[in-house]
């Protein structure tokens, strides 16, 4: 069910354990698509630490996952994910068939500036 791991626990559940044994840290990711994070993103936050949400636009439902369609375009991509920075997520990203050119839109959206060299670390000054 969603929201739920393997084992039947919460995300809840496995984020206070994971919390409990030391994480600083939680995230949502590979296989979390954007179409059900926000309904997850509560259930992470309730841990009380900072929440990175890396979402991907591949469907393990769907033969061909990813075929460019209109849905799942750069803009609409940001669209999806932005809103959860405004819900709590720390750290916002993408994985599975998530492309540059969704991570650029997903920047301009929130604001935020981007090295032109992908090379370059986040952590390396932008000057």
């Amino acid at each position: 069910a969603q929201g739920r791991l393997a084992s039947g626990h919460s995300l809840a559940e496995a984020a206070a354990t994971l919390v409990g044994e030391g994480a600083g840290a939680l995230g949502l990711g590979c296989g979390t698509h954007p179409d059900t994070l926000s309904a997850l993103l509560p259930q992470i936050l309730s841990a009380g630490v900072p929440v990175a949400v890396l979402a991907g636009i591949a469907r393990p439902d769907r033969p061909s996952p990813y075929t460019g369609a209109p849905a799942w375009q750069p803009r609409a991509f940001a669209d999806a994910i932005s809103p959860l920075v405004a819900q709590g997520a720390s750290i916002v990203g993408g994985c599975c068939h998530v492309t540059p050119r969704h991570i650029r839109a997903l920047a301009g959206v929130l604001g935020a500036a981007i090295p032109a060299d992908p090379s370059r670390s986040a952590t390396q000054p932008m000057g």
